[in-house]
């Protein structure tokens, strides 16, 4: 039974989010450690949650299930599992955070220089402070070696340093914490996602994500950010449904190729796509319905990014300093094929009669899948940008440009494009993905 540790935010306001500055972990040993960060637009839904565990593989995957099941209903609540003694799931959702230990895991919070062990129901004051996921009781003996763990610290600094001295798996939560003046000179990845209905349109039929996961064994640890955008068509809800189908199946076979192989290559993408493909075209001939949706899906490991396209949503990437965006992925639209024979400008495609039509999509029985992948292209201060053509069509590069390079903060930049889009129409859902460096 998950112990509900209540958050300050009080009845009422239970859809304000903790403000999770950061997590890591390190694994000592054969568990895996995992930690798990989504936040999502499923047709117009805003779904954010964080699960951080200490588990066998086994586990993982039957933990990775239930998540995913959740985000098909629109609500991802704590999952229910059968854990061994070794194994402990932490979980938070808006102003909520769960735990469940199987035996040996201890959760504490660190705040105002004191670890408190959590324990049962207990209310909490979470301006700041640390949460500590740890495979063994951390009691006396640790309080010299915690005393320099505040939440001010980077969280993988703090882990690093903390793990291998105290000789335990470790999993880290950090909350609502700004950093101390000598972090403040690093480079930190944000992320955050946005989406809008428009001003035409009555529903919204865009899903959008991004996800951090972070997984160790063994001293090993692998750190992958995905992101996605899904522009569904179809009328009477199945639009909805379709960008729902493609991202959630997205994201969840991409999440098994990181669990299984620790990598999710251009191949393993084109895998992933095919799939959803599939999963789309089995909905539609259930439903003999004509739905469909485009799918651009990206995953970033290092400096490595990866992607699979298919439609006319896009992919860019912006260099702050350089002052330069560039679109990764190619427009599979009719007007594009047309520019590239000589037949129309850049210029007239945009204004064409017949410049919404698509040549691929996912539901069609043989989608063109465009995937690529750059080894050395997410460097400091760089961004990575994925839109629906709500965006794209109103919007210009320069525009995007400009807006993702003034803004430090995502959820400032997201909501300026989306704002621009708006005040020039909003013909259509708008919504964007966004990993950067936080300078």
């Amino acid at each position: 039974m998950f112990k509900r540790v209540k958050s300050p935010l009080g009845r009422g306001r239970e859809r304000h989010s903790l403000r999770v500055s950061g997590a890591s972990i390190y694994s000592m040993d054969d568990l895996l450690l995992f930690s798990f960060s989504l936040d999502a637009y499923i047709a117009g839904e805003r779904i954010k949650a964080y699960v951080q565990a200490i588990l066998a593989e086994n586990t993982l995957a039957n933990l990775m299930s239930s998540i995913l099941d959740g985000l098909h209903k629109g609500e991802i609540n704590p999952p229910t599992l059968r854990l061994s003694r070794e194994e402990a799931i932490l979980f938070t959702k808006w102003g909520s955070i769960y735990f469940e230990s199987g035996g040996s895991p201890y959760l504490y919070l660190r705040h105002s220089g004191r670890l408190k062990e959590i324990a049962g129901k207990t209310s909490l004051n979470l301006d700041s402070g640390v949460l500590l996921l740890a495979s063994q009781r951390l009691n006396q003996v640790y309080e010299t070696k915690l005393g320099k763990v505040t939440a001010a610290m980077p969280p993988d600094d703090l882990v690093d340093q903390l793990a291998p001295e105290v000789g335990v798996d470790l999993s880290v939560l950090v909350i609502r914490a700004p950093l101390e003046e000598k972090f403040k000179h690093r480079m930190f990845i944000t992320s955050g996602c946005a989406s809008d209905v428009g001003r035409r349109r009555k529903n919204n039929e865009d899903s959008c994500f991004t996800s951090t996961v972070k997984i160790s064994r063994s001293r090993r640890r692998e750190v992958f950010r995905l992101a996605g955008v899904a522009d569904g068509a179809g009328g009477h809800g199945y639009g909805e449904l379709a960008s729902a189908l493609a991202v959630e199946d997205g994201l969840k076979h991409a999440l098994h190729a990181i669990v299984s192989r620790f990598s999710v290559s251009a191949s393993d993408l084109r895998s992933i796509v095919q799939l959803v493909n599939q999963r789309v075209l089995d909905a539609k001939r259930r439903m003999k319905t004509d739905m469909a949706s485009t799918l651009t899906l990206a995953t970033i490991k290092g400096r490595e990014l990866t992607y699979a396209h298919v439609g006319d949503s896009r992919l860019y990437i912006v260099d702050s300093n350089m002052r330069t965006i560039q679109q990764l992925t190619r427009d599979h639209k009719y007007v594009d094929e047309l520019v590239e024979r000589g037949l129309l400008t850049p210029e007239q495609a945009r204004t064409h009669p017949q410049r919404n039509i698509i040549t691929s999509a996912i539901g069609m029985e043989k989608p063109r899948i465009d995937t690529y992948s750059y080894p050395d292209v997410f460097i400091p201060p760089r961004k990575i940008i994925l839109c629906s053509d709500g965006l794209s069509d109103v919007v210009f590069e320069e525009e995007i440009l400009r807006l993702v390079s003034s803004h430090r903060i995502p959820e400032i930049a997201l909501n300026s494009l989306v704002s621009l889009a708006n005040s020039r129409g909003g013909p259509d859902n708008i919504s964007v993905s966004y990993f950067g460096y936080f300078t």
